[in-house]
C-alpha cells in the first residue's frame, strides 16, 4: 500500500465548510490514526484475525515482554508490525496548523501567545496553534477593509507600495489594536493586489464618468418631468364587441356573396350568427364514425348451408344434410371439410382424438 493513497481518501473525511478549527483538527487526527493502524497490515494468512488494533496497549505489552526477557533468557518478546513509539523521543513535526517561527513574529511585530493573558479572546484556539497573540488571518471583515483603505490613503508606507507591502507597513497594521486578528506581508499583498485594487479601479472609473452620468441622473430624476405627463380621461372598461367580419354561412339570408360579411350591428343578430357559426364549426370538427364491416354469415362446413338453413352452422356434428363432397348424410361416417382449410375436400370418419366432449356426447361415442 502506497502513502499516495492518503490524499485520495483524505478529502471526503475532512469537512469542507461551516466548521470550526477544532472540528477540522479532530477529523484530521482521527484519519491519521485510522490510516496508521491499517496501512501495510494486510492479513495474508486467510484466517480470521484474533486480536485488537489498540496500538498503545500493544506497545505496553511489548515493553513488559522486553523487561521479562531481561530476567529470563529463554523468553523472547513478540515483534510488532510497527515501531514502538514509546521507546523513542517525540517528534517536533506538527500536523494541521503550523506555528509561526519566531523570526517572522519579530519581523511582523506580532506578540507571542501567552496562555494566562490570551485565553478569553476570539479565535483563541487558532491563535494557540499559531503561537501568536491574535490569530493570523487574511483580511475578511468590513472593519479591516475600511482600515486598509484608510491606511492606503493616509499612510506613506502603504500607498508607496506597488506589488508587495514593506515590512514596516506590516508592523503598522499589526500595531492597530482595533482589529481582531493580525496579518502577514503575503496576506496584505494578496488583498492589496486583489479586491482592494479591483474596487479602486471601479471607483476611479465611476469618478471619470461622473460628469456624464450626473447630467443623465439630473435629467431623468427631474421632478418637473411629471408636469408634461398627459392625463387620460378615466372611463369604465367596456368588453370588446366586434360586429363585422364574421364568417359567411351558406344558408344565411343576410349574406349576398361568399366573401361579404354580415353588415348588421344589432347585438341579437350578431349573437345568433356567432352561435350558428360555432355550431357549424363544431359539427365539422367532429370525426366521422367508423364504418362497420359487414358481418359474414356462418355456413355449415359439411353441406355449406347458411345459418337458419342448417344447424351445422354452429357445430358441424349437428348437420342433418348430406356432405357436399361425398353425399354421405351420417356425421359418424363423414366429418366434412376442415374449417381451417375450407377449400379442400376431406371425407373421413371422425376420430375420438379430434372430437370435443360436446361432439362425443352428441354423437354418443
Amino acid at each position: 500500500m502506497t502513502e499516495g493513497s492518503t490524499h485520495t481518501h483524505l478529502r471526503p473525511r475532512i469537512p469542507s465548510q461551516g466548521t470550526s478549527i477544532q472540528h477540522m483538527l479532530a477529523c484530521l487526527l482521527d484519519f491519521i490514526l485510522h490510516h496508521n493502524l491499517h496501512v501495510g497490515t494486510f492479513n495474508p494468512t486467510g484466517e480470521k484475525f484474533q486480536g485488537h488494533n489498540y496500538i498503545w496497549l500493544s506497545n505496553e505489552i511489548q515493553e513488559l515482554e522486553i523487561t521479562i526477557s531481561a530476567h529470563f533468557s529463554q523468553f523472547c518478546p513478540s515483534p510488532l508490525p510497527w515501531v514502538n513509539g514509546n521507546l523513542y523521543k517525540p517528534t517536533n513535526e506538527v500536523l494541521s496548523v503550523l506555528p509561526l517561527p519566531t523570526p517572522i513574529l519579530e519581523k511582523s511585530s506580532i506578540q507571542p501567545f501567552v496562555p494566562s493573558l490570551d485565553q478569553n479572546q476570539k479565535q483563541e484556539f487558532l491563535a494557540q496553534l499559531q503561537g501568536t497573540h491574535k490569530a493570523v488571518l487574511p483580511i475578511h471583515t468590513i472593519q479591516e477593509q475600511k482600515l486598509f483603505t484608510k491606511l492606503m490613503a493616509t499612510c506613506k508606507d502603504f500607498y508607496i507600495s506597488r506589488k508587495e507591502l514593506s515590512s514596516k507597513a506590516v508592523q503598522i497594521w499589526n500595531r492597530h489594536v482595533d482589529i481582531d486578528a493580525g496579518c502577514l506581508s503575503e496576506q496584505l499583498a494578496q488583498y492589496a493586489n486583489g479586491n482592494w485594487e479591483k474596487n479602486s479601479n471601479l471607483q476611479q472609473s465611476l469618478s471619470l464618468a461622473f460628469n456624464v452620468t450626473s447630467a443623465l441622473k439630473k435629467m431623468t430624476r427631474d421632478p418637473k418631468r411629471a408636469e408634461k405627463v398627459v392625463h387620460a380621461t378615466e372611463a369604465p372598461l367596456q368588453p370588446n364587441h366586434v360586429s363585422q367580419g364574421l364568417i359567411e354561412l351558406p344558408d344565411d339570408p343576410a349574406s349576398s356573396t361568399g366573401s361579404v360579411s354580415v353588415q348588421t350591428s344589432h347585438p341579437n343578430t350578431v349573437a345568433s350568427t356567432v352561435t350558428r357559426i360555432s355550431q357549424k364549426r363544431t359539427m365539422e370538427a367532429q370525426p366521422e364514425p367508423p364504418k362497420k364491416k359487414p358481418r359474414i354469415s356462418r355456413h355449415c362446413i359439411r353441406c355449406g348451408g347458411e345459418a337458419g338453413q342448417c344447424n351445422g352452422a354452429s357445430a358441424w356434428y349437428r348437420c342433418q344434410h348430406a356432405c357436399r363432397d361425398c353425399g354421405q348424410r351420417s356425421v359418424k361416417l363423414c366429418i366434412g371439410r376442415n374449417s381451417k382449410n375450407p377449400g379442400k375436400a376431406r371425407c373421413e370418419c371422425p376420430s375420438l382424438a379430434d372430437l370435443t366432449s360436446a361432439a362425443q356426447k352428441h354423437l354418443q361415442l
